[in-house]
């Protein structure tokens, strides 16, 4: 009897040759808007580039008791792939205004924020209203 057994690294050398890009979804888990659904992928490596440097610099969120405003739920979850190590981030757009990357929560309330959430907002093409569910 003869074996032949052959192991081929074909999908991650075409994954290293595809282009990053990111593909953003906006969820509703509390199911506050009567039309939440919301994708777009993002392909220009400026852009990815931008937003991955901008979460970089976001502070980690502050420790003790915090007053939030009020917070509907709305949360945008960014897959970054073949870039910033293909994380998933998610980005809670009202209340505290936390993202979290991993197992870490950063804050991008301003002006601690460093401009990342006007940024998210820019690259999304939405209004302000629009970002935060309305």
């Amino acid at each position: 009897m003869l074996l032949l057994v052959s192991c081929s690294n074909e999908r991650s050398s075409n994954r290293e040759m595809d282009p990053p890009y990111i593909t953003i979804e906006r969820q509703d888990p509390l199911h506050n808007l009567s039309n939440s659904k919301f994708t777009k992928k993002i392909v220009d490596e400026k852009t990815i580039r931008e937003l991955g440097a901008s979460i970089n610099h976001l502070p980690e969120f502050p420790r003790g008791i915090i007053h939030c405003p009020a917070d509907n739920g709305v949360q945008y979850e960014m897959d970054f792939h073949n870039s910033l190590d293909d994380r998933v981030v998610l980005v809670h757009a009202t209340g505290c205004q936390q993202v979290q990357v991993n197992s870490k929560t950063y804050w991008a309330m301003e002006p601690k924020g460093n401009g990342f959430r006007a940024l998210l907002i820019e690259k999304l093409g939405l209004s302000e209203k629009e970002f935060l569910g309305g």
